[in-house]
């Protein structure tokens, strides 16, 4: 079994947290697959989420990052382990669960509007209702009077944005993102990572990340959890305790301390790829 432990500068790690949204307990997970060798992708992961945080996952492709979404869902179920949603054993799929993919996943014959209002229209929300809502969030992630336009006609750092606000529509107290700004430029992953801090400061769900990006993990998470190749499990946690509000631009051009988390998480990675490949 791999401990938690809670690594980083400052009071933060000391202090203590507040009920978990998320708990894994030993949780291993095995892939089955047909006329092959089982394929263990995650063995002891145990770490919690507190409620109202911002977690981000780190580690090398194929470290089984994506399944610990899966399995945060109720997508997949542990081969090994337990994983609790606010205290409860996740048995199957959680529909209080938000969820944004890496692309924008916006269905093309529908309106921007519309898509907005997709997680609404499946929970049996009227129609006005989600309209109303669906534009309050529009107008949020700076796409005011474009709920009628087609995703056709935007760019890909609007369709994001849409993307975001689809998220943000029902008010899920867990939100679960895999590498969700990984398609855009620079320049614009920058703006939309600032414009998603702003939204999610204003509504406070957990979040946990996965992304491959370690300057994005430190600069939008509480904590970084970086995980070992494969077969994933907790190499270490890093408590991130720089002040929020946060700008995403000034910590990356301006900031020491968000430098100095950066170049311990990297070291983190770089020492445990390193020592699997030379075994």
């Amino acid at each position: 079994m791999v401990r938690e432990t809670a690594t980083g500068t400052g009071s933060t790690g000391d202090q203590p947290e507040g009920p978990a949204a998320i708990t894994l307990e030993d949780v291993g997970y095995t892939f089955q697959g047909r006329g092959r060798q089982p394929k263990l992708a995650l063995t002891g992961v145990s770490f919690s989420v507190p409620r109202s945080t911002f977690v981000s996952v780190v580690g090398p492709s194929g470290c089984g990052k994506s399944t610990l979404l899966n399995l945060v869902s109720g997508l997949l179920a542990p081969t090994e382990g337990t994983v609790r949603v606010h205290g409860e054993v996740v048995t199957g799929i959680r529909r209080d669960i938000g969820y944004m993919p890496g692309s924008e996943s916006l269905l093309p014959w529908r309106t921007v509007r519309d898509n907005v209002a997709l997680p609404l229209e499946l929970a049996g929300v009227g129609k006005s209702e989600r309209n109303a809502r669906s534009e309050e969030m529009l107008q949020a992630v700076g796409l005011r009077g474009l709920g009628g336009a087609y995703p056709h006609a935007l760019s890909q750092g609007m369709r994001q944005r849409v993307a975001i606000a689809r998220t943000f529509t029902v008010h899920s107290d867990i939100v679960l993102m895999d590498e969700p700004f990984s398609a855009l430029d620079a320049q614009t992953r920058v703006m939309v990572q600032d414009l998603f801090l702003s939204i999610w400061e204003q509504h406070r769900p957990t979040v946990m990340l996965i992304t491959h990006d370690v300057s994005e993990a430190v600069a939008l998470a509480d904590k970084v959890i970086v995980f070992t190749p494969s077969p994933g499990t907790v190499e270490s946690v890093r408590q991130v305790d720089l002040a929020r509000p946060r700008s995403v631009e000034d910590l990356i051009f301006e900031d020491q301390e968000f430098q100095g988390h950066m170049r311990a998480i990297w070291n983190s990675l770089r020492h445990k790829t390193k020592t699997e490949a030379a075994q």
